[in-house]
């Protein structure tokens, strides 16, 4: 008698839920006209390999026919710098634009910088080379380029610059040099590491 007084309830309940209206399911539409990203870090680029000596105000005429400049920053003696734009877009037509383009006989490597993962190594022996430099630094993360600087003729500065693919290897590499020795060839001299941002 219980067990056909709970089918008959379990029924009129299934009966209401039936007739009830259901209020229906509303996807909001993604908006046509949405806003450009703004000042993320794909809206910041690195350029490398600028002549030496460059001045900021052709830097920047380089670069301002892409969009609005939020910053410009230019090492003229080390020949690299920043720029950044107002919108992801401007940055991405920039790099498409520019990259691998000569100027006064170099030729123009742009790359989208993230913010706290570029590190500035000084001290570096002659003999180090783009390759070494990225082996040195890649036991402290995944590295996007590594880069020694050098002059109009070709010969090491004694800098480098290693970009890494996330903020925590740059971390640990500035962690690890601030805090020991690190040495890359058998020179006694330990290298200096700072923050590139």
């Amino acid at each position: 008698k219980n067990g056909r007084r709970l089918r008959v309830r379990y029924a009129q309940v299934m009966r209401e839920k039936e007739e009830k209206p259901q209020a229906p399911v509303v996807v909001p539409p993604v908006p046509q006209n949405a806003p450009p990203k703004r000042h993320g870090a794909r809206c910041r680029l690195f350029v490398g390999n600028l002549p030496v000596g460059l001045a900021e105000t052709d830097f920047k005429n380089m670069f301002e026919q892409y969009g609005e400049l939020v910053e410009v920053y230019l090492h003229p003696q080390k020949g690299f710098g920043f720029i950044k734009y107002d919108q992801r877009a401007q940055a991405e037509a920039a790099k498409a634009a520019l990259d691998n383009t000569p100027v006064e006989g170099r030729y123009l490597q742009i790359r989208f910088a993230t913010q706290g993962s570029s590190l500035i190594v000084k001290h570096l022996s002659p003999w180090v080379s783009n390759e070494l430099l990225e082996e040195a630094f890649s036991v402290f993360g995944e590295i996007d380029r590594a880069v020694v600087i050098v002059d109009d003729r070709g010969r090491s500065v004694g800098e480098g610059i290693v970009e890494f693919a996330r903020k925590t290897g740059a971390m640990a590499a500035l962690k690890r040099a601030n805090q020991g020795c690190l040495l890359l060839t058998s020179s006694p001299r330990p290298v200096l590491v700072e923050p590139l941002d």
